[in-house]
This record gives C-alpha cells, structure tokens and sequence, in this order.
C-alpha cells in the first residue's frame, strides 16, 4: 500500500466525503455534491481551528457537537459567495426584465440564496420603484437558517451604507438610498415597508424540489458552487419552476452549454446572463 502524497491526497478526499455524509445524516444539510476542491480547504481550516489533528477527528466533534455543526455549516454555506450585486445586473433587471414583468397579472420571484441581504432588498426596491409591488411576490430562500434570519433582519453594518448607496445609484436607483434604511450608528436597517412582498423559507436546491410556479428566478451567486450532477439537478428544478417564457438569471460564470437545458432556454441577455425558458 503506497504512503506518499498520492494516498495522503486520496484519504483526505475519502475523510472529506465521510464528514459530509455524516453532515447529512446527522443534521440533513447536503453538500455531498458541492464542488470539492472549494469545500476541501474550508474543512481543513476548521480542523486547524478547532484543533483536530484530521478531518476524522472533525467529523467526530462536529457529529457530537451541533453548536460546532452550525459554525461549519454557516460557512460552507457562505463559501464561493460574492457580497455585492453588480450594478449592471440590477440596471438590466430594471431596464429590461421589468416591462416583460408588468405584461404579467401577478408577478412571482424566487430570490435563490440571500446570504446578502443587499441584493434581496435591493430587488424588493425595484419593483416598488418601477410600480410591481402591488402585484408582486419574492420567495426569498436559503438553506441554512442563520443566513436566512440574517437576511430577514434586514440588518447591515452602518460603515457599509456608502457603498450600498453606490450601488444603488450605478443601477439607476430613483431616490436616496438612506430613505430606505433606519440609519443607526453601528448598524442600518432597511424599512419594513421593502419586506411587505417577501417571503422567507429555507430552501435546499440539493435535496428539495420546485415549490410554486414562477415568472423570475434569480440565482446569481449559488451554482458556482455545485458539482455537475448537483448542477444539473438546480437547473431541473428551477425549469420545473418556471412557467413557459419565465426568466431565469443566472451568474456571471455560470452558463447552460454542454447541459440537457441548453436547448430548453434562450439567452436574452448575454451580458447579465438572462434566460427565457421556451419549452
């Protein structure tokens, strides 16, 4: 039996999979299919941090210790996640995506995955701007529940307020930024008036399926993430959530090439990376 890198490298990548299979049987967070070498790094900094000789040895605290558990599955949630909204993307959406929006009665949105609250809410300030709240409803996910009540707190560092406020005006925000947040001196809320349309739910995009039907869907920051057979099955979902012509958006790095769905949706904008489904 050989005892060099190779075998080192190879039974780590075992350790690894049993840790995220205990994860899952344990606590039924599922991140078997997350892209490996992204997760790897994260699970050997917690081993170091809590003083774990091996990932065995991590696996053993984080089964017996759920307090450890929320810590590791916070920021695997939060791994490969960019903060901040591009502020074309947000332009685009305003520009171009709203007045297909308004062709519709009643308008559903799926926010996938709101570890940033700043994209959410700025979503939600579109459509008041541009006149949809009253016929709009944003189903905000997240499967992890400290990210999800973060976001519903709508809470924020008050140092962060000028670059929020940037953003907002780059994507052609219509007003003051700070009319929209109770301004406190070490934390920002934004106003209950943007979280009148939204619902907050947990959601996993690796085990759980399509839950309504849908006229946008936005994902920008999840798939980045997955695996090829974890991707696959997130855009299977987000198709079965879609209704015919339904948009979906989708990151800057993500793309439907070499996929079963890359005949199945239109790019709209190629840019931004809008979709429309077709079939």
């Amino acid at each position: 039996m050989g005892t060099g890198p190779e075998s080192a490298t190879e039974l780590e990548e075992l350790e690894v999979q049993l840790l995220l299979e205990g994860v899952y049987q344990r606590y039924g967070f599922d991140f078997q299919e997350y892209d490996r070498p992204a997760i790897t790094p994260l699970v050997r900094r917690f081993a170091r941090r809590w003083k774990c000789k091996t990932i065995s040895g991590l696996q053993e605290m984080i089964l017996h210790q759920p307090a450890k558990m929320d810590a590791l599955c916070l920021a695997l949630s939060e791994s490969s996640k960019s903060e901040l909204p591009e502020p074309s993307y947000l332009a685009a959406l305003r520009r171009e995506i709203v007045p297909l929006l308004r062709t519709y009665p009643f308008v559903r949105i799926w926010q996938v995955g709101c570890s940033s609250p700043l994209s959410l809410y700025l979503l939600s300030i579109v459509i008041e701007e541009e006149g949809l709240a009253e016929k709009t409803r944003i189903y905000a996910t997240e499967q992890n529940e400290t990210l999800l009540s973060r976001a519903e707190s709508g809470l924020f560092p008050a140092t962060c307020l000028p670059i929020y406020a940037d953003i907002y005006r780059a994507s052609g925000g219509r007003k003051k930024f700070a009319e929209y947040c109770n301004i406190g001196r070490r934390q920002t809320l934004f106003k209950e008036q943007l979280k009148k349309n939204i619902v907050f739910a947990q959601h996993q995009l690796s085990s759980d399926s399509s839950f309504n039907v849908f006229n946008l869907i936005l994902s920008r920051k999840e798939l980045c993430r997955f695996s090829y057979p974890l991707l696959i099955r997130a855009l299977q979902t987000f198709y079965d959530s879609l209704e015919i012509f339904g948009l979906l958006a989708l990151g800057p790095a993500d793309s439907l090439s070499f996929t079963p769905f890359e005949t199945r949706f239109s790019l709209v904008l190629e840019r931004e990376n809008f979709y429309r489904k077709l079939r």
